[in-house]
């Protein structure tokens, strides 16, 4: 069999296509249909997946508990801060402590002002947190309880 001059070459998803004047070449053609089916079934399989992705989110959320916690807040007096280097470094390891959801230190007061959530962690583990990086510290004042 002869094949006529070719018209162009077009790159479809890493496959060569071959265009012909007049004569189509029967393997190409097979590709192209097997292509097109397969991004025709493709399509759809995924937006059905986001679709039943979207539902069990939705309904994960209904599911959740929608009891809302209220934070809390303490003041936490600390003894032995000598710059505001050791107030950064108390604040700093507070916002990685578990529960506390923000905190202020300050060295001219030498105290730290906390807000936690209460149902993650307490004022005395907060104080403990900070005794083990070695400054004295207590409640000073609590609010929210």
């Amino acid at each position: 069999m002869t094949f006529c001059l070719l018209e162009a070459t077009v790159r479809l998803r890493q496959d060569i296509m071959l265009k012909t004047i007049g004569h189509r070449n029967p393997i190409m053609q097979i590709r192209k249909q097997r292509m097109n089916r397969a991004i025709c079934t493709t399509v759809p399989a995924i937006c059905a997946l986001v679709v039943v992705v979207a539902f069990l989110c939705v309904s994960a959320c209904a599911e959740t508990d929608t009891t809302v916690v209220k934070n809390e807040r303490v003041l936490i007096a600390i003894d032995g801060m000598h710059c505001t280097s050791c107030a950064d470094g108390i604040k700093a390891m507070l916002k990685r402590t578990r529960g506390v959801i923000s905190a202020e230190v300050s060295f001219e007061r030498r105290e730290a002002d906390v807000e936690y959530d209460p149902s993650s962690t307490s004022p005395e583990k907060i104080v403990e947190a900070i005794t083990n990086m070695g400054y004295k510290a207590n409640v000073k004042e609590q609010e929210g309880s």
